[in-house]
């Protein structure tokens, strides 16, 4: 029995992860029987750990204070420290005797304080020690790269052991090629993120935010940490104000997030506050929904939206796969690529943010953000067509 090992960011508590590798293993599952999957998350990470978030802030906070040209050290000394060789142990007797490991997807190409180069190095060195072909699947990738983490990923992508790679959109693969030009001649592909095959996760509705506009939510501290496009009190005025102006024009509305802890923190502080405006006000529904604690559970919600307004690319993704209008809120590149990829439209940006009044007036009419189901028939095949071509090239060995 071929076995083939599926790596991930799997026990993250941001379930747009979760969504990308339940997809891909469905794929496989529905193509190739007969073959065995091994799950391997990329973190060594064995279930979802909630961090305890002032711990986790309280570090955040410091690091985010150090000299940017010591950042990279920091987790750099913790891999060299051990780190790399708990890692090893870990995913060592995962992928023993594996005929294939594909790195299913998500923001893989990203050096987010090293995390990634250094990961995806460590498994690359595995695996050639092995033997075991990799292949990237449908990846994410977005600069600034340090010069350790641009070397990291030349070793591994620029590799006899990686048989495949692709993005899952052409932003990211113009951006593997302006830093690895070698890889113009073993060439990129661009295919769908695995998650445009959502839908098949849940098909249930959620009866108590039906036909509610839904506000997928990222903790500001998380989005000014990564740009210096916005502020913390931009971030917090925008919902306020989108909320406010939605519940005047008695659209009922629900904050939810991916799962991500800190994300719900956010949420709880939004709601808590706006419920203190609108409690009095008759006929103006607001919600928050509970923090999903799987997959299954978030589709419903998203599926049980008339509209999704959202600032995390897998409640993008999965509203497109369920037919749930959408409009993302482009704080990163890699919202505005699937949106482009999928002929989503995207709204005129006002400070980097769309005007309150150019999503209120699509609340009021969803349709007009309406998915294009073509175009999802359209990604899901290709999805599955090149996974398929992926996994067959091991089973034809």
């Amino acid at each position: 029995m071929r076995k083939i090992v599926i790596a991930s960011v799997l026990h993250s508590d941001n379930l747009g992860d979760c969504v990308i590798a339940t997809c891909f293993r469905y794929l496989i599952e529905k193509m190739f029987p007969n073959v065995q999957i091994v799950e391997l998350d990329l973190g060594g990470r064995t279930s979802v750990q909630d961090n305890d978030r002032i711990v986790r802030r309280l570090l955040r906070w410091i690091y985010f204070r150090l000299p940017k040209f010591i950042r990279p050290l920091v987790p750099l000394t913790v891999w060299i420290a051990g780190g790399r060789r708990a890692l090893s142990r870990i995913w060592k007797d995962q992928i023993y005797d594996a005929d294939l490991i594909v790195i299913a997807g998500g923001q893989i190409f990203a050096d987010n304080s090293l995390n990634f180069p250094l990961k995806t190095y460590t498994l690359s060195q595995l695996a050639s020690r092995l033997q075991i072909p990799i292949a990237f699947n449908a990846c994410g990738a977005v600069g600034q790269w340090s010069k350790i983490g641009k070397a990291k990923f030349a070793s591994v992508l620029i590799n006899h052991n990686t048989v495949s790679i692709s993005t899952r959109d052409d932003a990211s693969r113009d951006y593997l090629y302006s830093q690895l030009p070698a890889l113009n001649d073993t060439g990129v592909e661009v295919i769908p993120d695995p998650g445009v095959w959502s839908n098949i996760l849940s098909n249930d509705y959620c009866s108590l935010i039906r036909g509610y506009v839904g506000l997928c939510v990222v903790a500001p501290r998380e989005v000014v940490d990564q740009t210096d496009k916005y502020s913390i009190p931009q971030l917090y005025s925008f919902w306020l104000d989108l909320v406010r102006t939605l519940t005047r024009q008695n659209v009922p509305t629900a904050i939810f997030t991916n799962g991500n802890s800190d994300d719900f923190g956010f949420a709880n502080d939004l709601y808590q506050q706006l419920r203190r405006e609108t409690c009095r006000l008759k006929g103006r529904s607001l919600t928050i929904c509970d923090r999903p604690e799987n997959i299954e559970r978030l589709v419903t919600f998203i599926r049980s939206f008339r509209l999704v307004v959202t600032q995390r690319l897998h409640a993008l993704v999965v509203a497109f796969s369920c037919g749930v209008p959408a409009v993302p809120v482009c704080w990163n590149g890699k919202l505005l690529a699937f949106s482009n990829y999928a002929h989503l439209p995207v709204l005129p940006q006002v400070g980097e943010l769309p005007s309150i009044e150019s999503v209120t007036k699509i609340a009021l009419s969803p349709k007009t953000a309406q998915p294009h189901e073509k175009r999802l028939e359209e990604m899901q095949k290709q999805a599955k067509q090149h996974i398929f071509e992926v996994i067959n090239s091991v089973m034809e060995d």
